[in-house]
């Protein structure tokens, strides 16, 4: 290489020394590098003179924008983003039933919606504040119902929810002031069924709440006219940006307007937004300055900045391996200890935090998941899946030499009765307080465990033998027994379940065949269900004209309550109470018992009528009513042809007579009614009236001898009678 001389003249001798020295020993090559560095950097500070002058205008351009934007934002917020808190509230109370059966049958119930629905415009707040007006329309489209102040007519919003079946929100312009409105169809729970009107909310959008909206949006907010800036700005550059109008004042605010659309679809207001700003107070003698000056500084940082370029580097690189590598892996794996600045180290923490807890909520969602496969949801027990998995096992377990295994199959009785007669929830009820007791006596500690199947049937495996198992059912029955399940009452003297055993391998060697050989034992222990029962009832009847009458007539009576499970224990009711009556009124013992077993026999005639008639819930047809009341007639033949129940089928023939005459199959009056068909008709009377019913609770006793008296068809004597029987003074009554 040839080294560069410098050469100046003599006056410049002593600077030129100066300045030779770091370059005495520079390479040509090295000297241009400096020289080209040194011109970069002039070009460089002319370039960001020239940057800062085609900046200035690009900034205000930014600013423009960003308050066009947020014009948006804000139109965005109060049309759909404050409205949906009033929609949630309106589809809350038109997914309610009974709106929507109003609303199908046009006739709404003033009172109901006035304490159930119209509370809600005077206590419920909704964005904080209450509501202002609430409409309830019809499917014809005319309003039902209305409360609150006067506000919109909020028929179009309804309209449009109601025929297109979809809410309808927004904002309403109305008489000065602005509202949020909210219209959902009615549907019911669940939003299921067609659409049978809509329920509208209005709200008024106060100042407060526009002041809410400028903390979250971080502006002002007016609308025109009605705000503190009045009428949009005159006298301003405006510029269309972003879909709003925006400019910038002498006082140093950034202003945009936007057009606001109704929940109509039609702009009637202006929303204005303005915005604070330093932009206009800077210059471009200022901008330059603080140009050059930022340029120097980002020299040097540049400089340090290659400095560092090894140590923060490297870590990111790892980061980004590993980052690579789990991509390709499909899975997510802790970064682990990385090096570098303390911010990346913190970011790769946080991040393998994030993992960890990933991980321990797919392990929770996992366990949830497996406890809602293998978990009854209404009684908490293990359902069918698990505990035939669970049986598997001990089958396996005892053909290896382990703990012995009995599988013991529960059918709980009455549940039919109980949901027919108590409603469902006390079915539930019924089931939840029988899987209590079953997991109660379930021992965890040598791996029983307790199981419903489905319906009401119910398993427990208990890792015993059969007679230990044996000894589990019975101590099931006298837990039943001391504490009764809910609806026993409705079932007399049955009791709560049957129950069987099934030991593995003996009795099977699969979970199938176990709960196969179980269940015959229970249905065998049942005598093949009611309808066998009525079949070998009618069968002795017919074959064995001559033999024990009062025997057969008994099966077939258990069979009628079998088959009519609405009129279980009835029977034996009726007849306790019909014998204490007449002893009451001085009859004879023989007498006395002759009526018992009319009482006991006066519906077996039910076990004739079609039982689909039977467990009707709804309003009989006249010919099903006609079908009800032929099981006295039909009782009575039963019993005719029964030797020695003549007098006892005359009885039950006529037990539905009343001394007015409107009773039933002959309308007999006054005398021609038997005494004893008089004391079974009070006394089975007074037993529907004191049981509980579906569609009613049972009538206290009081108030059961008071409507028999009341009513001019029973014999006053043997009400009275009655009424001294249950321990009840007869009040004033009346009798034709």
């Amino acid at each position: 290489m040839v080294g560069f001389q410098l050469r100046f003249g003599p006056w410049w001798r002593e600077i030129a020394g100066v300045m030779k020295k770091p370059f005495a020993r520079l390479s040509f090559r090295a000297t241009m590098a400096y020289v080209a560095a040194a011109v970069s950097l002039v070009a460089f500070a002319v370039g960001c003179v020239l940057f800062a002058n085609l900046s200035l205008h690009n900034l205000r351009l930014q600013e423009l924008g960003a308050a066009a934007d947020k014009a948006e934002a804000a139109a965005r917020y109060l049309g759909e983003g404050l409205p949906r808190s009033l929609l949630d509230v309106a589809r809350d109370y038109s997914e309610w039933d009974p709106i929507y059966e109003m609303c199908s049958e046009g006739e709404p119930d003033g009172g109901f919606l006035e304490e159930e629905v119209a509370w809600m415009v005077r206590e419920v707040a909704v964005n904080g504040r209450p509501v202002a007006r609430l409409a309830l329309y019809g499917a014809s489209g005319e309003m039902m119902y209305a409360a609150g102040a006067k506000g919109p007519d909020l028929t179009a919003e309804a309209k449009a929810a109601f025929e297109n079946d979809t809410p309808v929100k927004g904002l309403l312009f109305h008489a000065g002031k602005v509202y949020l409105v909210a219209a959902h169809p009615v549907h019911t729970t669940g939003s299921g069924g067609p659409a049978r009107g809509a329920l509208a909310l209005a709200q008024v959008l106060e100042p407060s709440m526009v002041a809410e909206a400028e903390n979250i949006l971080g502006c002002k907010l007016s609308f025109c006219g009605m705000g503190s800036l009045g009428a949009v700005p005159q006298g301003v550059e405006w510029q269309q940006l972003n879909g709003a109008r925006a400019a910038l004042t002498r006082s140093g605010a950034v202003l945009a307007s936007k057009e606001l659309s109704d929940a109509r679809g039609s702009g009637s207001e202006q929303l204005v937004v303005e915005k604070r700003t330093s932009l206009p107070l800077l210059t471009a003698s200022t901008l330059r300055a603080g140009v050059f000056a930022g340029g120097a500084v980002g020299l040097v940082v540049l400089a340090a900045s290659l400095l560092l370029t090894g140590v923060v580097l490297r870590p990111v690189g790892l980061v980004s391996r590993k980052l690579k590598e789990m991509e390709e892996k499909g899975a997510m794996e802790p970064i682990g200890r990385v090096g570098g600045p303390s911010e990346l180290a913190d970011l790769a923490g946080a991040f393998d935090r994030a993992v960890a807890a990933a991980e321990e909520a797919r392990k929770r969602e996992g366990e949830a998941l497996e406890r809602l496969a293998n978990t009854d949801p209404l009684t908490g027990l293990a359902n069918r899946r698990r505990f035939v998995a669970e049986v598997r096992a001990a089958i396996a377990d005892v053909e290896s030499g382990g703990r012995p295994a009995t599988l013991v199959l529960f059918d709980l009785n009455g549940l039919k009765v109980v949901n027919d007669n108590l409603g469902h929830a006390a079915g539930d009820a019924r089931l939840v307080a029988f899987a209590e007791i079953l997991a109660s006596v379930a021992d965890r500690s040598r791996g029983d465990v307790a199981a419903r199947l489905g319906g009401d049937e119910y398993a427990l495996l208990a890792r015993c033998g059969t007679r230990e198992a044996e000894a589990l059912v019975d101590a099931v029955l006298s837990l039943t027994r001391a504490k009764p399940l809910p609806g026993q009452e409705l079932l007399g003297e049955a009791p709560a379940f049957e129950a069987a055993v099934a030991a593995a391998p003996a009795d099977g060697r699969t979970p199938e065949a176990l709960l196969e050989a179980a269940d015959e034992k229970v249905n065998a222990r049942k005598g093949g269900g009611a309808a066998g029962q009525v079949r070998r009832a009618l069968a002795s009847l017919r074959s064995d004209a001559y033999g024990d009458a009062y025997a057969s007539v008994r099966l077939l009576l258990m069979a009628a309550d079998a088959y009519d499970r609405y009129t279980l224990g009835h029977s034996e009711r009726v007849a306790s109470l019909a014998e204490a009556v007449a002893r009451a009124l001085g009859w004879g013992e023989e007498r006395a018992a002759r009526l018992r077993l009319a009482g006991l026999l006066h519906d077996v005639g039910r076990a004739l009528v079609a039982p689909e008639v039977l467990s009707k819930t709804e309003e009989l047809t006249e010919e099903e009513l006609r079908e009800v009341r032929s099981h006295a007639e039909r009782g009575a033949s039963l019993l005719a042809a029964c030797p020695g129940l003549a007098d006892v089928a005359r009885w039950v023939r006529l037990h539905h007579e009343r001394l007015d005459g409107t009773g039933y199959p002959d309308g007999l009056v006054g005398s021609e009614v038997p005494e004893e068909s008089r004391v079974l008709a009070v006394a089975d009377a007074y037993d529907a009236m004191t049981s509980p019913r579906l569609h009613r609770a049972a009538l206290p006793p009081r108030e059961a001898v008071e409507a028999l008296l009341r009513d001019g068809g029973y014999d006053r004597a043997v009400v009275e009678a009655l009424a001294s029987v249950v321990g009840v003074p007869p009040g004033n009554g009346r009798n034709s």
